[in-house]
């Protein structure tokens, strides 16, 4: 693989993105973030540092996931509908290389939304007296690698169904991913033995969103041990590199006649 060729299909898809006026949305988002961190901070009781950074983050994660999924669903499908596809893939492209390409451009737009909007929320942290903690960067970290896994699940099953099914199914393991290890407390679940092996089973197989979400500890006990840092780490990227060789299968597999 060259990854070269890779590089340069990545910049022409995030300047096409960049062109559909994502940087609008971004920006009012930044815009729709600050208010909001401003009426909640002023018009609730507590420490307005810590509800400007919950706003925040919790802002920052909802639009890093919604460009995800809705941009990745439309990734590749787009090109394959429209059969401009062809047009790449008869120069000494190969299909993998065309894939890698579209996941930086779109990595890359994902990227610059979670700095800005990192930027805004820093600066109202730091307005209302908030101090730095190491962990508000490994949450804004954790939030980049988690929508990318998204935007990868997402990609995936636009190769393989419509972009609707893509958007509902990927939807579907998000909400799952979070669920699924509290399913394992549950009474009902713990009584019976097969339904717990079916569950911890499910529980390997669908990435566990819920390790990204530090915001709590980011808020209150402010430390974590760098040891579960490091293995979130992992674990998204490890994740992320199955989804995307998964991916390039499909998509090296798949009848473009």
């Amino acid at each position: 693989m060259n990854f070269g060729k890779a590089i340069t299909i990545g910049k022409f898809t995030f300047i096409e993105i960049y062109k559909s006026k994502i940087m609008i949305n971004i920006l009012l988002s930044g815009i729709v973030l600050a208010l909001l961190c401003y009426i909640v901070s002023e018009f609730s009781f507590g420490n307005p540092s810590k509800i400007a950074l919950d706003v925040g983050l919790g802002f920052l994660s909802l639009t890093t996931k919604a460009i995800a999924i809705f941009f990745g669903a439309t990734l590749l499908k787009n090109e394959l509908e429209s059969r401009t596809i062809y047009l790449i893939l008869s120069n000494p492209v190969s299909r993998v290389e065309f894939l890698v390409g579209k996941v930086l451009g779109l990595s890359g737009i994902l990227l610059l939304n979670t700095i800005l909007l990192s930027i805004f929320t820093t600066l109202f942290y730091y307005y209302w007296d908030g101090v730095w903690n190491s962990l508000i960067a490994w949450s804004i970290l954790q939030t980049f690698l988690e929508s990318v896994l998204i935007l990868l699940i997402v990609l995936f099953f636009s190769l393989i169904t419509n972009i609707n099914l893509a958007i509902i199914f990927s939807i579907s393991i998000y909400v799952s991913g979070y669920a699924i290890r509290g399913a394992l407390s549950l009474p009902d679940v713990k009584s019976n033995v097969a339904l717990t092996k079916v569950v911890t089973l499910i529980s390997y197989v669908i990435p566990n969103f819920s390790l990204f979400d530090i915001k709590n500890f980011v808020l209150y006990k402010q430390e974590l041990d760098s040891m579960y840092l490091l293995g979130t780490l992992g674990y998204s990227i490890t994740f992320s590199l199955i989804f995307l060789v998964v991916s390039s299968l499909v998509l090296s597999s798949k009848d473009l006649n």
